[in-house]
């Protein structure tokens, strides 16, 4: 079971870098085939099968994610359980990013409600809820550390 914990896991993150750099067919090959993915941060709907799940992410890649950078996801806190081949998961999520238009920071909260099934020894979401619960109001973002001024002892 601990190994199913830690490849379960292991899903949850990919998820996240997964959706954060990579492509809509790449995020929605962590789905199984008969997945169901309710973003209900953007309203009460599901969206039913891998491809339409894949047809969802592009949607989301278009019309959100190139209009923004610095894009992370973070999970934090995962409980996670397993029977044989089936699990479920809850895990809070931090996402933070820079919006190219108008150079301001933002960052929301919320919750991935998971169930996951193995198939051919795969681990794979078949159902994910997103859930935000907060965002912050626009904030400065600071993308170059300023100097620590460290003195450097010249060879």
């Amino acid at each position: 079971m601990t190994n199913d914990i830690v490849a379960i896991n292991q899903v949850l993150n990919e998820y996240c870098h997964t959706v954060d750099r990579r492509s809509a067919r790449e995020v929605s090959k962590l789905f199984s085939p008969d997945a169901l993915l309710k973003p209900y941060f953007d309203d009460k709907y599901d969206v039913i099968g891998r491809s339409e799940i894949e047809r969802w992410y592009e949607h989301y890649i278009e019309n959100f994610r190139r209009h923004i950078r610095h894009l992370k996801h973070m999970i934090v806190s995962p409980m996670i359980k397993v029977e044989t081949d089936q699990a479920s998961s809850v895990c809070y999520f931090l996402a933070s990013a820079v919006n190219n238009e108008t150079n301001l920071g933002f960052s929301a909260t919320g919750i991935y409600t998971d169930r996951l099934k193995k198939l051919d020894g795969k681990w794979m979401l078949s159902e994910r809820c997103i859930t935000v619960e907060t965002t912050t109001p626009e904030i400065t973002a600071i993308e170059t550390f300023p100097s620590l001024e460290f003195p450097r002892i010249q060879p």
